[in-house]
């Protein structure tokens, strides 16, 4: 007999909390219980969990995993992203690759929640980084 995995509500709560521990206003989590075709992921469940992005009536991007940390690190993957990037418009430096304050204060975040979350972040750079390393010449570490 297989876990029961958790419904829509209880995801979100989870992911609520989690992303409290950084700051982030717990109405971010809303719209991924709504089906929507905006590009914006949501949240599907039957006998698996399904991260889920459709634009216009397509469907564009479908993760799917049975494993309810892995789908809560999606969540607050994207979520980071974004505070991320808005960090890195707010801390150019001049001749420096955006992507490095961007990755770094990404990964800062995601370790505050968890050290697993950490490491998944940092592992996802990485592997940007082995196909489009940086552009300014410096380390290749964020």
């Amino acid at each position: 007999m297989s876990a029961r995995l958790s419904a829509v509500p209880e995801i979100l709560a989870r992911a609520r909390a989690l992303g409290a521990s950084i700051g982030l206003d717990g109405k971010l989590f809303d719209r991924y219980g709504k089906p929507n075709d905006e590009a914006h992921p949501f949240l599907e469940v039957d006998d698996a969990y399904h991260y889920v992005i459709r634009e216009r009536g397509s469907e564009n991007g479908r993760q799917t995993t049975r494993d309810l940390d892995e789908l809560l690190y999606w969540i607050l993957e994207n979520q980071t992203w974004a505070v991320a990037m808005s960090f890195a418009v707010h801390h150019k430096v001049a001749g420096q690759d955006f992507r490095r304050p961007l990755f770094r204060h990404q990964v800062e975040l995601l370790g505050r929640i968890s050290p697993d979350m950490r490491a998944r972040g940092a592992k996802r750079i990485s592997d940007i980084l082995a196909q489009n390393s940086f552009e300014d010449g410096g380390p290749k570490e964020p």
